[in-house]
């Protein structure tokens, strides 16, 4: 809005110049005095050529320097705002001398003119000044993440409309097959009325005008909107309703050629309503019930249902500035405007709200973290309670005024309006198109949330294949371009971390935006470790394959055991698992799992894996014997005959003593009792190349009598044991096998 302060109050009246608009009551005052005059009635523009004035003959008049600043500042002329801010700054010896809000000021106006280091200097010094100020906080962090926000320029198509005038157009609202939109490109022959706060007299009153859009999407040549809406004053933005056959629009307060003046003699703007009667024609206006004299009501926009009416206004009792309001609509009458709160708005100015799909509102703010002017934010939200705003970045927003922004049902294209460079006059409107969608996600720390720097993050399509990678930064965060309609997963890598669940996207009928979602992965501080033992040799079994099943999400693992027979996973906390070892020729084992309240360390767990076998039997001996008992005669003779039936199957026999007595004296009696067995199978006409024994003395006591334990004799004989089994005769026969030949 370079030239029009058309959020605030219009003061209106023939166009006339500096000196001409002089009265009796002024014509005799100083030039600081008619200054401060027009600077209060907010006559921004003749207020500046009397503090010229004034300068020219006293170059060091401070209050004159500041007014000059401030009122630049207003009339959206930032680089003459910053010339004499910059005077101001550069000869204040005391920072006290001036009021902080300057330092605010001046910072935007840098802003503005794209000098952002130095607007970051004088934000954090206004900051040490006024600590604590929201707006000021926020404008910090933008600066401080400004790429992050630069990072848009492909996602958005912009066009500048070719009937843009070298006037003001803005402000456009969608209504039949175009849009209405407002300009003050009408040019007055005779007399024309002007806002004394314009910086040009060529600018006339804001008037709406119509639009079409052809079936080619050709724009025709745009008109005056409709007659009965028009009057010699400023007629602003507008919403439509009830099916287009309602309208609420912003006009100064002038109702059947009565005008309502404030206090001071502005005449502000309000809120009216009109109705189409069957000829087409607007009829019945009237002023909205909460209009007041002595502030704006303007910027109408109106959910899908009809029942929410949300506007921007300085009425009293607000944040600060002009806020956002919404008024609900009750019985056919519409409520007490309610302030929207410091989640929406800022003690600056938030004005031109947008509700798309009566949960997104698009809105126009100076206050929150931007570019410099007036920057474009959209907001989630739900029955009017919303989140914070997001800033849409560049190319939406510069450092100049963007603002007004509506966008169609499927949130793909719409319009807005800027002050850029570039355009055709003061203010243009622009067409814009959302090519892709963006995510702009962070990777987070499962436990204590910290960023996650240096993750790759691949996106991949339906078709299993990679379109794009990114790593994370040094605040964890990506983004990612995803092209509407389809759908995709995110895959992220990085050592000594897990992804932590599964991330599905789609775009298919998606509408625009960006979505800012956090993603979790766990750092690797919980273990499952272990080593896997050959039950027959008591090695450690190298190549055995291990896995590891996530229960409680269904999700599977797996490693194999190095040389020391030695497994590692990491362990989600609070899951529950299986850890399973299976190697051909050997009985799977499994081992259930819980990390409930566990976050670190290492839970251990080893495995003794056995030989697959076609039969096993225990022979039990007495104490300090090595002969076999007659009762355990038919168990090794059926151990014969399957030696008999599977020729190609082997025998083996493992022999264990209690603890009691000396480690070499029972390694010799288990040697003993495999031995005892062994001459047995022999007797029976096993070759005895077919037989494997090993001793292990007390190396495997089975329960807790090991030395030094005071243990019962029943207790003792469980451990005085020979295993014998018949197995299979190399690793890739399995029980299927032997099954089959059984059935045959």
């Amino acid at each position: 809005m370079k030239n029009l302060l058309i959020f605030l109050a219009f003061v209106l009246m023939a166009s006339q110049s500096v000196g001409q608009s002089s009265n009796i009551s002024t014509l005799f005052q100083s030039n600081l005095r008619k200054a401060d005059n027009y600077f209060s009635k907010l006559q921004y523009q003749n207020a500046v050529e009397f503090y010229k004035r004034v300068l020219e003959k006293d170059s060091s008049h401070f209050k004159s320097k500041l007014r000059l600043a401030e009122s630049y500042m207003i009339l959206k002329d930032p680089d003459s705002s910053a010339i004499w801010y910059d005077k101001i700054i550069s000869s204040i010896n005391d920072p006290s001398q001036v009021d902080p809000d300057h330092y605010y000021n001046y910072a935007q106006v840098l802003s503005s003119t794209e000098r952002y280091e130095d607007a970051l200097s004088w934000y954090e010094i206004y900051a040490a000044l006024v600590p604590g100020d929201p707006r000021n906080m926020d404008k910090i962090q933008f600066l401080n993440n400004m790429d992050y926000y630069l990072s848009d320029s492909n996602l958005y198509e912009l066009i500048v409309l070719p009937f843009n005038s070298d006037h003001s157009d803005f402000g456009s609202k969608y209504y039949d097959s175009g849009f209405v939109f407002i300009s003050s490109r009408d040019k007055r022959v005779i007399m024309k009325n002007n806002a004394k706060s314009a910086m040009s007299e060529k600018e006339s009153p804001l008037d709406l005008y119509y639009v079409g859009v052809d079936s080619s999407g050709r724009y025709l040549d745009p008109g005056h909107f409709k007659k009965e809406l028009k009057t010699r004053f400023h007629e602003g933005p507008l919403a439509f309703y009830s099916d287009n056959r309602k309208v609420i629009f912003t006009r100064n307060n002038y109702l059947e050629g009565k005008k309502t003046r404030s206090n001071n003699g502005l005449l502000n703007v309000g809120l009216f309503t009109a109705e189409m009667d069957e000829h087409m024609n607007w009829k019945n206006i009237k002023p909205f019930e909460y209009n007041h004299p002595d502030y704006s009501i303007g910027h109408p926009s109106l959910s899908e249902d009809d029942q929410r009416l949300y506007f921007s206004s300085n009425m009293p009792g607000g944040v600060g500035g002009n806020d956002i309001y919404v008024s609900y609509n009750e019985n056919g009458r519409w409520g007490k405007p309610v302030n929207l709160g410091p989640e929406i708005n800022t003690p600056g100015d938030e004005m031109f709200p947008y509700i798309s799909d009566d949960s997104t509102l698009y809105f126009a703010s100076d206050g929150w973290g931007g570019f410099g002017s007036l920057d474009i934010y959209r907001a989630l939200g739900k029955d009017s309670v919303f989140t914070s705003p997001y800033n849409l970045g560049f190319p939406i927003n510069t450092n100049k005024d963007d603002f007004a922004l509506i966008i169609n049902e499927k949130e793909r294209s719409g319009y807005f309006s800027s002050d850029r460079e570039g355009g055709k006059g003061f203010d243009d409107i622009y067409a814009f198109n959302v090519k892709s969608f963006k995510i702009h996600a962070r990777v987070l720390e499962l436990f204590d949330k910290d960023p996650i720097p240096d993750v790759l993050a691949s996106l991949i399509d339906i078709d299993g294949d990679t379109i794009d990678q990114k790593y994370s930064d040094n605040n964890g965060r990506f983004q990612m371009e995803l092209p509407f309609d389809s759908e995709y997963t995110i895959k992220l890598d990085k050592d000594e971390y897990t992804q932590y669940e599964y991330i599905h996207l789609s775009t298919l009928d998606r509408k625009s935006g960006i979505d800012s979602p956090d993603y979790y992965m766990w750092k690797h501080e919980l273990f499952s470790a272990g080593i896997i033992y050959n039950n027959e040799t008591q090695f450690p079994m190298p190549n055995v394959l291990v896995l590891l099943h996530n229960q409680t999400d269904n999700v599977f693992d797996s490693t194999f055991t190095d040389d020391q027979g030695q497994y590692v996973f990491p362990l989600q906390p609070d899951k529950s698992y299986d850890v399973i070892a299976d190697k051909a020729g050997y009985l799977a084992e499994t081992l259930p799992l819980m990390t409930n309240r566990v976050k670190k360390g290492t839970i251990l767990n080893d495995f003794v894996l056995e030989s697959e076998y076609i039969e096993k039997v225990f022979v039990y001996f007495d104490f300090d014997k090595s002969d076999i008992k007659s009762r355990f005669n038919p168990d090794i003779d059926r151990m014969v005959n399957l030696l008999n039936k599977y020729p190609d199957s082997r025998f083996s026999i493992s022999a264990h003593a209690d603890a009691r007595g000396s480690h070499a004296y029972n390694e010799a009696l288990s040697d003993r009792r495999a031995n005892s067995v062994k001459r047995y199978m022999i007797a029976k006409g096993i070759d005895p190349a077919r037989i494997d024994t090993m001793g292990f003395g007390e190396r495997l006591i089975l329960n807790r009598c090991v030395d030094g334990v005071n243990c019962r004799e029943i207790e003792h004989s469980i451990n005085r044991r020979a295993e014998l089994k018949v197995e299979f005769g190399n690793p890739d026969q399995s029980s299927a096998s032997i099954l089959s030949t059984e059935s045959n």
